[in-house]
């Protein structure tokens, strides 16, 4: 393991002028000629990956290239302390290669440390999951290197290993070395506990915590967020996980559609400021609807992701700080490759442009798709009957995507049914106008013979189908366009 800090531009060439001092210009241009080489190199591999990559996809990656020449310089900063060459957060686990956290296996004291010393100079916050076996230690020695904390105490279905992590962050906290206190990490998408029962454990945790003046918080997904309100209103700051991947977005669809996410997000939290607590882009493994893990995806998503954060002013926590090959077992082969460095603790080629400065352009600001006309939706392509992992794919054009959204809806046994989730009925659209919603969510959703799509207003709340024998008067009466589908067996 790597233990000292890695330098992102070495892999640069060298950058120091004929005095010794470093040539702020030939570093700009090293970094530039690096990263494009790198990119068409991708894009120029074989066919077939040529094949797989649409045209948006390809100018997105020729914009990011050309926008890599704009690094460095002072801080644009997001605030909260954030300098150019550094990011807001990472999130960190201390388990390397041999290692697996769900067979109870323990990280050492020095173990830790390690890990944390490759971060020194790469980032502010450090955020963890978990508090207890072999964990208690992370942070006070992330504290003693310099970073602030946001100390995670896991929650899952056992209650009094639960209450064992909330006691380790308490008296993590009162030793000083907490400056964030989190209780729980998406333990109610997970079923673990329910909406009442974890705004119990947040009201508990401030309570123990006493006059230390530490805000208390949860994680949860986006969809649970918008779900139960009474979770936003409970915490001191809102903490959310963004995954655009898991969602099957296109890589140049990804940002934008967190960006419509944060808008409707921060319409709910009101004054409460907003923390990315997770998001990422892995760079191997399987597919997932249109998003598609690679190297050059991967490089490009941390890129304009964290471009966003900087335009935005929003502080987050990047998916993460390692690779970590025991989270196979977990998410598929994809679990291993969501890390800014690798299990070695060596920084990702690609990821270097974030720590020198570098930004891209907006490409997450909706505007008018196609211009002026008369709203129409499409589908572009729909899955077969029998599919296990059915997606419908369409496109709107002549309004303006964050305005909007798209109600579906599928036909089973001669009955409709919400799509994807009576929790989250509509379906955002890309500012290219795209949208991509999962329709094989439980059931028998696989034998849908028919897919129905509404244009609507993004406030609009369509009345729910669990078993409709007819699609509801309402939704044409709302719907500024619609278009149906006759699925085909495989």
């Amino acid at each position: 393991m790597r233990q000292e800090r890695v330098r992102p531009r070495a892999a640069f060439g060298s950058t120091l002028s004929h005095n010794g001092a470093e040539n702020p210009e030939r570093r700009k241009k090293d970094v530039f000629d690096f990263h494009c080489r790198r990119l068409l190199r991708y894009v120029d591999a074989s066919m077939s990956v040529r094949m797989k990559l649409s045209p948006p996809v390809l100018a997105t990656i020729l914009v990011a290239a050309l926008a890599l020449a704009s690094c460095g310089g002072s801080s644009s900063g997001g605030g909260h302390g954030q300098t150019e060459t550094s990011i807001s957060g990472v999130n960190f686990s201390a388990f390397v290669d041999g290692q697996d956290a769900t067979r109870g296996d323990r990280p050492t004291e020095a173990q830790i440390r390690q890990r944390f010393q490759v971060l020194v100079g790469h980032t502010d916050w450090i955020r963890t999951f978990g508090s207890t076996n072999g964990l208690e230690a992370q942070a006070c020695v992330a504290r003693e290197l310099g970073f602030k904390t946001a100390i995670g105490a896991w929650l899952g279905r056992d209650a009094s290993a639960n209450q064992s992590e909330i006691v380790s962050l308490v008296n993590a906290a009162r030793a000083g070395c907490v400056d964030l206190a989190i209780v729980g990490s998406e333990a109610l998408f997970r079923g673990d506990v329910t909406p009442d029962a974890l705004v119990t454990y947040i009201d508990a945790l401030r309570t123990q915590l006493g006059s230390l003046g530490i805000p208390v918080t949860t994680v949860e997904r986006f969809p649970e967020l918008r779900a139960h309100p009474e979770i936003v209103g409970a915490v001191d700051v809102v903490l959310v996980n963004y995954y655009p991947f898991w969602d099957g977005l296109a890589i140049d669809e990804a940002v934008p559609v967190l960006h419509d996410w944060h808008l409707q997000l921060k319409s709910l939290a009101g004054a409460k400021e907003i923390v990315v607590s997770e998001t990422g882009w892995p760079d191997a493994g399987q597919q997932i609807g249109d998003a598609v893990p690679s190297g050059a995806n991967a490089d490009l998503y941390f890129l304009t992701f964290a471009s966003w954060a900087r335009a935005e002013h929003v502080r987050y926590f990047y998916f993460e700080a390692f690779d970590e090959a025991w989270k196979v077992s977990q998410e598929g082969p994809v679990g291993a490759h969501w890390g800014i460095w690798d299990s070695q603790g060596v920084l990702k080629a690609g990821r270097g442009p974030v720590f020198e400065g570098c930004t891209v352009p907006d490409t997450w600001t909706p505007k008018l798709i196609d211009g002026p006309g008369t709203p129409t939706i499409e589908f572009t392509s729909v899955s077969p009957i029998g599919d296990l992992n059915g997606f419908a794919r369409g496109r709107v054009s002549h309004v303006i995507s964050s305005a909007h959204k798209v109600a579906v809806f599928i036909r089973v046994r001669g009955n409709w049914w919400t799509k994807p989730t009576f929790e989250s009925p509509l379906t955002s659209i890309a500012p290219n106008g795209n949208w991509t919603a999962d329709i094989v969510t439980g059931g028998v959703d696989e034998e849908a013979d028919r897919v129905a799509a509404f244009l609507v207003a993004s406030d609009y709340h369509p009345p729910p189908c669990g078993g409709c024998p007819s699609l509801p008067a309402d939704l044409d009466a709302n719907a500024l366009a619609r278009a149906e589908f006759e699925r085909v067996p495989r």
